[in-house]
């Protein structure tokens, strides 16, 4: 509830600054990578029951976050940057980070040795994906 409460708030404020084009692209494809990661995972795992390693998920264990964190990161970019706007951030991250922390739990439970496999080659964050991979 945090978490979507801290979104929703982020994207109602500010609406009147106007968003340079590269942040407004990054933000629709951070959209679109929501989008795709809701599906694939509602409605592939549903019919195969498998853990998903492919496609996006190999480069991150949870790319829909990441999608969530490119469609704020032009919040970062609006000036002034008000009080509230630094406060909805901070608890959308934490927010992020927790429900990312619990979902990795409830995938351990699920699938075993094979989500702890995907765990240590995958990064939690993309933007560790260079840093942390690692072939096994």
């Amino acid at each position: 509830m945090l978490l979507i409460g801290a979104f929703i708030y982020r994207t109602q404020i500010d609406q009147t600054n106007e968003t340079p084009l590269i942040l407004s692209l990054i933000g629709e494809l951070g959209a679109f990578l929501f989008l795709f990661c809701l599906i694939s995972i509602y409605l592939k795992i549903s019919r195969t029951n498998k853990l998903l390693t492919g496609g996006v998920f190999k480069y991150t264990r949870h790319p829909m976050y990441t999608g969530v964190f490119l469609m704020d990161l032009k919040k970062w970019f609006a000036l002034p940057l008000s009080f509230e706007t630094v406060i909805a951030g901070i608890m959308l991250y934490i927010g992020l980070f927790v429900a990312g922390y619990f979902q990795e739990k409830e995938t351990l439970a699920r699938f075993g040795e094979e989500a702890e496999s995907y765990y240590a080659k995958t990064p939690r964050i993309f933007l560790l994906y260079p840093f942390c991979r690692q072939e096994k």
